[in-house]
């Protein structure tokens, strides 16, 4: 049946016309509903096969319980992807916008990284989600990303850079029409959820102090903003009782990420690991980014009137700054490798499966 996943056994029946109104017959209603069931008992004893075609179809039949029951069965069996692509370069939330269904788009952006719009939200052929519907869908759909987004995710070591980071967040948030700019101390209340908030924010901004290269979280809150294409401004901070950032230091530290980040802080390396970071194909990656992007300077000991001149050079810099073409090529080499890795996975499951039935005198296993 996994394989056979289509959306005749998904997609709700035509309904009666009587009286000039189309209305579903109790047996119909009654129908899709086992075949519901029937799909979402099969997810539960065999949820360690499920792939993401089911949740595409899914997805594009606006079937909301089916979509929740199968990234339930990725949570509880930690397999499947809940962002890969089909061939076309579609993900499931290409599908649910095609579906125009706001429950099932509310589902997926609230449990998966998937995008509405950006580079990395991008089909093959060139289309974000949000531009697979139309209006008033696609204004209701925006709508709906765009409650659920920050203008911006500040990231910064607190030990270095906290009264700093909120007097920024204040001063932006003046100039942004009521919207917000994430902050962890204030916005922040599950650790699971600060990859969604960085993948919801528009822009990425990176105060470089002294020591930020050292802390885990936030040398993994970049990797999440490289990995998804995220316009990225950083603002170097003088002036601190630490010292300040160094191009040259910050450099040499990523030269050699891993060793040098277990170091500062140990048993960071177990973090990276968890989240299926390879500190050794992304530290290269970080060092050209950051050797490649202009910082905004911001002294502590500025005038008021100093002050007020950079945050509107930061605000411009929101407004303008593109995804840097080596987070898009990051981006790209990711998927690649996660081709490959698919790739490989399904050839070592046929051969396992030939050897199975070599094993079993030529018949199927079961």
């Amino acid at each position: 049946a996994r394989d056979n996943w289509g959306p005749s056994i998904l997609a709700p029946p035509k309904g009666k016309a009587e009286e000039g109104k189309a209305e579903e017959s109790e047996a119909e209603r009654l129908a899709l509903s086992y075949r519901q069931s029937f799909c979402i008992a099969l997810l539960e004893y065999k949820s360690s096969h499920l792939d993401n075609s089911f949740l595409m179809v899914a997805a594009g039949a606006a079937q909301k319980q089916l979509v929740t029951a199968g990234l339930n069965a990725m949570d509880r069996t930690k397999c499947g992807e809940r962002e890969a692509k089909n061939a076309k370069g579609e993900t499931m939330l290409h599908a649910a916008a095609s579906g125009q269904s706001l429950e099932v788009c509310d589902i997926i952006l609230h449990r998966t990284m998937l995008q509405l719009q950006g580079p990395a939200a991008k089909s093959e052929d060139g289309r974000t989600p949000l531009e697979m519907c139309v209006d008033p869908f696609r204004s209701q759909l925006h709508e709906l990303g765009s409650s659920r987004s920050f203008a911006a995710f500040l990231s910064h070591y607190k030990g270095e850079t906290a009264s700093e980071a909120r007097l920024l967040k204040s001063s932006l948030e003046a100039r942004l029409d009521g919207r917000e700019i994430f902050l962890d101390s204030d916005n922040l209340n599950d650790l699971a959820k600060l990859k969604r908030f960085v993948v919801s924010s528009d822009v990425f901004i990176f105060i470089q102090s002294p020591g930020v290269l050292t802390r885990p979280w936030c040398v993994l809150e970049l990797i999440w903003a490289m990995s998804v294409c995220k316009p990225i401004v950083a603002i170097r901070i003088d002036g601190l009782s630490t010292g300040t950032y160094s191009y040259e230091k910050a450099d040499a530290f990523l030269a050699n990420l891993r060793t040098n980040i277990e170091k500062a802080s140990p048993g960071s390396s177990k973090l990276f690991d968890e989240h299926h970071v390879s500190l050794s194909i992304v530290g290269p990656q970080l060092r050209s980014l950051l050797q490649s992007i202009i910082s905004l300077p911001y002294h502590t000991a500025w005038s008021a009137r100093h002050f007020q001149a950079m945050i509107e050079d930061v605000h411009d810099a929101m407004k303008v700054t593109e995804p840097h073409p080596l987070s898009i090529m990051a981006h790209t080499s990711s998927i690649k490798l996660q081709r490959r890795a698919r790739a490989k996975m399904n050839q070592k499951r046929i051969a396992s499966s030939f050897v199975k039935r070599l094993h079993n005198g030529g018949k199927p296993h079961n």
